[in-house]
């Protein structure tokens, strides 16, 4: 499943990244633990499936969201080189002209 990086949520749309992640499926799981310790397991137990595969779509998003930033900074990386090596080759090219 691919993720967007902005998603929906009850107070508006949000920036994703790794650490919204882990805080949004720590809040689910304690809500759900709230549920069962208010109203019993038995309440629970047809959305426990649901539950999960929720928190791992979430684990897949910031699995490539630090993929995507890992690529991001390799690519930033790269580009910060290339410039460097023009600025060098422009500056030989003009010391040579002179």
């Amino acid at each position: 499943m691919d993720c967007s990086e902005k998603v929906l949520c009850g107070t508006g749309e949000v920036e994703l990244d790794p650490n919204i992640v882990s805080e949004e499926a720590g809040k689910l799981y304690a809500e759900l633990q709230t549920v069962i310790e208010t109203h019993g397991e038995g309440v629970v137990e047809s959305l426990v499936p649901t539950f999960v595969w929720v928190l791992e779509v979430l684990a897949n998003c910031k699995a490539q969201l630090r993929e995507r930033e890992e690529e991001a900074e390799r690519e930033k990386a790269e580009l910060e080189e290339l410039l460097e090596r023009y600025q060098a080759e422009k500056a030989l090219r003009k010391e040579s002209q002179e």
